[in-house]
């Protein structure tokens, strides 16, 4: 996979014209304008018979999502990779694993709940082999440290 500059990606964003931005009909069979919601200023004019509406608003949507998207990726970047309780605390852990995304996988090799778990609800995990679920609390405390898979 290639790194991304996520920067470069949000100054990229920032130096469009602002959002959000919606899709209009042309006069023209076929063809939309992207325009700027608040003023209506047209942003692009798709002319060529290629573009369909979804493009238009594909296009559209990408000036307030590609920011939002930036936003999602640096929250979990920061999400340590290893929770390991000799580094974080066990509410550290807790939060960190509550700032996963859902069906998030987390491996643990302690003797009391070794295994994989499956993120199933916010706060919720399920493990290998067990009926039960496990809260992110227990996880923290019990399980750590814990791999994050994805």
């Amino acid at each position: 996979m290639t790194t991304l500059d996520l920067q470069a990606i949000l100054d990229r964003a920032d130096a469009a014209t602002e959002g959000p931005w919606r899709t209009e009909p042309s006069k023209y069979v076929r063809q939309r304008y992207v325009v700027q919601t608040d003023t209506r200023r047209t942003i692009w004019h798709a002319t060529n018979d290629v573009f369909e509406a979804i493009d238009a608003e594909f296009i559209a949507a990408a000036r307030t999502d590609v920011p939002l998207l930036v936003a999602r990726v640096r929250e979990l970047e920061a999400v340590p990779r290893v929770l390991d309780p000799r580094k974080l605390s066990a509410e550290e852990i807790e939060a960190a694993l509550d700032a996963l995304p859902g069906r998030a996988v987390v491996t643990c090799n302690a003797f009391d709940e070794p295994g994989v778990w499956i993120r199933t609800r916010p706060q919720e995990w399920h493990g290998s082999g067990l009926v039960h679920a496990r809260t992110s609390r227990y996880l923290a405390r019990y399980c750590a440290p814990l791999q994050v898979i994805r």
